[in-house]
């Protein structure tokens, strides 16, 4: 969390930032509440801006497959419908 506001607060304050986190469904779920209470959100993105599963049995795999507008981050602004 402390390298994410680091990085939020270095960003120019009239530009939109973008925060991706690769982490287990604990973690992300606490750091995605950390930045909603502080005004950030997922509006237009999918699935409230979270990929993956939430449940997981022991025999699945672990990979992701990136949904296209986060093969490449540009592609982010504007945020996409």
């Amino acid at each position: 969390v402390f390298a994410i506001a680091d990085a939020v607060l270095a960003s120019p304050s009239d530009k939109p930032v973008v925060i991706l986190l690769y982490a287990g469904e604990d973690h992300s779920r606490s750091v995605a509440d950390f930045w909603r209470k502080r005004g950030f959100a997922s509006s237009g993105l999918p699935g409230k801006g979270q990929i993956g599963k939430n449940d997981w049995e022991d025999e699945d795999p672990r990979g992701l497959d990136f949904p296209a507008y986060l093969r490449d981050v540009r592609n982010l602004f504007p945020v996409p419908k």
